[in-house]
């Protein structure tokens, strides 16, 4: 359904026809209360025609009017006296009565702007030129009104404010009546062409940017402005700014001096609205440098650095906005100055460089713009060999300085000092200091510039290089100088000459060996998750292939992971420079399959999963199971049950015998229904109600064991590591039984079978002194509660109908029975 086309049953306008009308009407409304019915029935057509676009601009141009429009009703209302009609500001009386000052676009009479007062132009006056129609907010022209032969309802009718009382009703209609009717009829016409011409006139004289169907925009905002704007790498403007590109995928980066890159990818889609783009740039981090041909204690605000110049220099990476000062004490000479530290700016250094026994050097650069400043001068300069601006104790600006090393040669005759200085990119302050010492300055630089460059002059080694240099002080004479670093080649050794009160530089050229290596996938099971390490890093393509570089050298472990299969690992060496490939390594099913052993061979089977409802099966294998612990019953005729639990694991076959034995019955000769435990173990010593045994274990004559047992327990005394309460059920040779133990608060039982135990899993209790235990033996069931709680259940536990009953004691428990019964089963 096309909203630009289907009429309005009430209104007789098309959609985007009604929607410009009502936009031209909001500047006419006098009242807040009239601006809530144009608000309603634009949102009821932008639901009528949710998912259009032309209806959703159009609405919200609609909302932005309305928002203006009240303030200024509000503002109006505020600051102005009541006039005679008590519902119209003042401020707004004149447009009011005279009507709205409407611009018409290109009519022949030349008036422009056209004063409406309370009559429509005559379209007549224009002869030569159609009727114009009104356009919506994306340049969509709209037909004009069509006649209902009604008045026009709602926000298209402006009403008279009503003077008197309302008339009185009358019933049928009279020749006035009739004209009256036609009167409106003709005046809600009017304002429908009124309203047309507003809306040609406001979309003249507020052109809007058209929407580029072949093009899209992007408007470009940074934090702070005035940065560079790149644009796929190709420099396109300095923002603020606005652009028109072809349709596709971005990078945008924003540069500006003083801050660091910032880059941006971004989509831009033709015909949409422009992207507004917003970048906040971070200021680059400021350091401070110190080089010296004497060591010395370096403090900063006062504060002592807990590193000092040691072999030539002192390096502080990061350091705080706002104002500092920095002082260097060595043996007999010290030097101090103060800057202040600005974001996005260039250090700038305030008042004064004072030094004693020493020649002090400030430069401040940020790019290729720096400022010196001596601790005495002028002092005349050469850089590079040329002639410069002398440097002045209050500083002297060098405008123009390209970054990297430069010497720098400053004074004359026996005070001539040649120092090499570095200008960096980024904010920067150094401070170069000289003395009259017997001694010059090694400067040793790496390119590219690489950090912990170990350093060695005359077979020593003296320091590791920072942001690729480091200086060091030596005496006068000749050195041969190498550099070391794990991962590069190495590189032939430098002579030079060190020279009293001089720099001499050497730059060494690195080049990196192969520092990681590469993993190739091939051949396995697609769609397996990568995992390098524990650390996901891909998954396999559905030719079951992959490849990642970026490996460092070592033993690394790559695993294989996916839903319904087992995972798979492998550990491999990796070598700098070389692939190591995993090859033809398919995913195992991660299912198990349980068979089954049965006799009688009309045993029906049925199985269950720990905590899942019990299936029957055909057959005597169970296949696809997922990996956990199973059931598995038989049950015939004339036979006992018997439910054996077993543990499936993935890719692997779990056997289970279900022979089943006949049922023949079992002649139960009762025993003691009540009575002590002294009735069923004479051995134990009467204390009152509480009776007690230490030493070794008591059996009590109950056989079988099937019934219910209740006791009260205690551990009185128990050995020096093994704190345990300890009993057993079915007991005869101590092969095969089944035990059951209370340590640390915890319970837990243990199926012997011939000597080999299992153990299940144990159960928190709560901390007691006395545990009240009832045990419940059937023929195939025991079922545990302490405390009124269930805390354990043991199938098919052995030896139930001919084994005994015993309490378990080492040499140094001591245990305290109360309140012990049994009663058979009946």
């Amino acid at each position: 359904m096309n909203p630009k086309t289907v009429d309005n049953e009430q209104t007789g306008l098309r959609p985007i026809d009604e929607l410009n009308l009502l936009s031209a009407t909001v500047d006419s409304v006098w009242e807040l209360g009239d601006l809530k019915p144009i608000f309603a029935r634009a949102e009821e057509i932008a639901k009528q025609h949710s998912g259009s676009t032309d209806i959703e601009l159009l609405v919200k141009q609609i909302k932005t009017q309305l928002v203006i429009r009240g303030k200024k009703l509000k503002e109006a209302v505020a600051v102005s006296p009541r006039s005679e009609n008590p519902s119209l500001p003042s401020i707004l009386r004149h447009e009011a009565e005279t009507g709205p000052v409407i611009p018409i676009p290109n009519f022949p009479s030349g008036e422009n702007p056209v004063r409406v007062s309370g009559q429509l132009p005559s379209y007549s006056q224009f002869p030569d030129q159609p009727l114009p129609r009104p356009t919506g907010a994306i340049g969509i022209p709209s037909a004009p009104p069509k006649p209902t032969g009604r008045p026009t309802a709602g926000v298209f009718a402006v009403p008279p404010i009503p003077t008197g009382p309302p008339p009185p009703s009358r019933k049928g209609l009279n020749w006035k009546s009739a004209m009256a009717i036609g009167a409106a009829i003709g005046l809600a016409g009017a304002i429908g062409i009124l309203v047309t011409i507003v809306s040609v006139a406001k979309k003249h004289n507020n052109p809007q940017t058209p929407i580029s169907s072949t093009l899209a925009a992007i408007n470009i905002t940074t934090v702070p402005p005035g940065a560079r704007i790149q644009i796929n790498s190709e420099e396109k403007c300095v923002s603020p700014c606005k652009l028109q590109l072809a349709p596709g995928d971005y990078r945008v980066q924003a540069q500006l001096e003083g801050y660091d890159p910032t880059l941006s990818p971004h989509s831009l889609v033709a015909g949409q609205l422009p992207l507004e783009v917003t970048m906040t740039l971070n200021s680059q981090a400021q350091s401070l440098r110190i080089f010296s041909d004497i060591a010395g204690k370096v403090q900063l605000d006062g504060k002592p650095q807990p590193d000092d110049i040691a072999e030539g220099s002192f390096i502080l990476d990061r350091v705080a906005a706002g104002l500092h000062t920095v002082s260097v004490t060595g043996s007999r000479a010290d030097a101090s100055f103060t800057f202040e530290v600005t974001p996005g700016k260039a250090p700038a250094i305030k008042g004064p460089t004072t030094a004693h026994n020493l020649l002090a050097v400030v430069v401040s650069n940020a790019g290729t713009v720096a400022r010196m400043q001596s601790s005495t001068g002028p002092l005349k300069a050469l850089l590079d060999g040329k002639e410069q601006p002398a440097i002045a104790v209050s500083g002297t600006d060098f405008p123009n300085v390209p970054n990297g090393y430069h010497e720098l040669v400053v004074g004359e005759g026996k005070d001539l000092k040649k120092i090499q200085v570095s200008f960096l990119p980024t904010p920067t302050l150094t401070a170069y200091l000289r003395s009259d010492i017997n001694a010059g300055t090694l400067v040793v630089a790496t390119n590219p510039p690489e950090d912990d460059v170990m350093v060695v002059v005359n077979g020593r080694q003296l320091r590791k290089t920072s942001r690729g240099t480091v200086s060091v002080q030596l005496p006068p004479g000749n050195v041969t100088v190498r550099v070391i670093k794990d991962g590069f080649e190495a590189v032939a050794d430098q002579p030079a000459v060190v020279k009293k009160g001089e720099d001499t530089r050497l730059e060494f050229r690195l080049k990196s060996l192969p520092r990681v290596a590469t993993l190739r996938i091939r051949a396995v099971t697609s769609g397996a998750t990568i995992y390098l390490d524990g650390r996901e890093i891909g998954k396999v393509n559905a030719e079951g292939n992959f490849q990642t570089g970026g490996v460092t050298p070592g033993d690394h472990e790559i695993e294989f992971r996916m839903a319904g299969y087992l995972n798979k690992k492998h550990t491999q060496l990796f070598k700098a420079g070389e692939t190591v490939e995993v090859a033809n390594d398919s995913l195992l099913k991660d299912q198990g399959i349980i068979s089954v052993v049965v006799s009688p061979p009309e045993t029906k089977i049925t199985f269950r999963r720990e905590n899942e409802t019990e299936k029957s099966i055909s057959g005597t294998s169970i296949a696809g199971l997922a990996p956990g612990r199973y059931f598995v019953t038989g049950k015939a005729s004339g036979y006992k049950d018997k439910t054996v639990p077993v543990t499936v694991a993935g890719n692997q076959t779990s056997m289970v015998d279900l022979a089943l034995a006949k049922d023949t019955p079992v002649v139960i000769v009762p025993t003691t229904r009540s009575g002590s435990i002294r009735d069923f173990a004479p051995a134990w010593t009467a204390d009152g109600d509480l009776y007690t045994h230490a030493g070794t274990s008591s059996a009590l004559g109950i056989t079988p064991v099937l019934g219910t047992l209740r006791f009260k327990v205690q551990l009185i005394k128990g050995g020096l590591v093994n704190k345990k309460i300890r009993w057993a059920i079915g007991f005869g040779d101590g092969k095969t039984h089944t035990a059951f133990e209370i340590e640390k608060n915890k319970f837990r039982h243990s199926l012997y079978n011939g000597g080999k135990q299992n153990k299940g899993a144990p159960f928190d209790l709560a901390p007691a002194d006395v545990y009240d235990v009832s045990i419940e033996v059937t023929s195939g069931r025991i079922t545990t509660r302490i405390n009124n709680v269930v805390v354990d259940q043991v199938l098919d536990a052995p030896n139930l109908t001919t084994g005994k009953f015993i309490f378990l004691l080492g040499d140094k428990d001591e245990l305290g029975i109360s309140g012990f019964a049994f009663v058979p089963t009946k």
